[in-house]
């Protein structure tokens, strides 16, 4: 698969913030590409509250970079509770959009698994997120 590596997000770049960030799992695993994923403004690891009794919806917000002059995002699936909700096939080195989940009955996560191919090597590239779990209150 290749070098393997993982982006955490933190405030700064200190030894609590760092080992506070990979325990609360606001971190992904990639060999190239990056994703920053919020599900209704909380990141990964975190938990959203939405209220179905008010008709709220999840937006997955996605910023992910191909992260090689020569690479294009060929494949992001969207996976909610284990099963794949929706694959987008952007073929771009960037992608920045919000999607909209109207299905909300119960409890659920989601993650990303990003696909990309870099044009000049022939060389796939993969990075997978830690989830953003959501409680329903209905």
């Amino acid at each position: 698969m290749g070098e393997a590596k993982n982006g955490i997000f933190v405030k700064d770049m200190s030894r609590g913030r760092l080992f506070s960030a990979i325990r609360h799992g606001r971190s992904f695993a990639t060999t190239g590409p990056s994703i920053r994923k919020t599900v209704n403004g909380k990141m990964m690891g975190e938990t959203a509250v939405v209220r179905t009794f008010k008709n709220e919806v999840v937006e997955i917000s996605l910023e992910i970079n191909a992260e090689s002059v020569n690479a294009v995002i060929v494949k992001i699936d969207i996976v909610k509770n284990g099963n794949v909700m929706e694959t987008i096939e952007p073929m771009a080195p960037v992608f920045d959009e919000t999607l909209i989940d109207t299905q909300i009955d119960g409890d659920c996560y989601y993650r990303v698994e990003v696909t990309t191919y870099d044009l000049a090597t022939g060389k796939y590239q993969f990075a997978f997120s830690n989830p953003v779990f959501v409680r329903a209150i209905q």
